[in-house]
């Protein structure tokens, strides 16, 4: 069974114009950082023909091949995982030039 970690925390930074002071959140918590190689071990265990390091093979050129998208300006749509695009934050105000 599944079970997704979770936190209640309540807003304690003061800032006169913040509406979220003294609300309570949630926060999702992280009980690990699976590496791309405990991953592909992960997955040869479910059931697939292909070894650990076949999978991880195909994964390290996924990685690749999607950045080279990116960078190509795609988006490029996983179906059931969801679609991977480029964003840009730029600074509060603009600039002067």
């Amino acid at each position: 069974m599944s079970k997704i970690l979770y936190e209640v925390y309540k807003n304690d930074i003061k800032d006169s114009e913040s509406v979220m002071y003294g609300k309570w959140y949630a926060r999702l918590k992280s009980i690990e950082t699976m590496s791309m190689t405990k991953l592909a071990k992960h997955i040869s265990e479910h059931g697939s023909v292909f070894t650990e390091d076949v999978v991880e093979g195909v994964m390290k050129k996924f990685k690749t091949c999607l950045l080279e998208m990116l960078l190509e300006s795609k988006k490029v749509k996983v179906a059931g995982l969801g679609t991977f695009y480029l964003t840009c934050e730029c600074q509060k105000g603009g600039a002067d030039t």
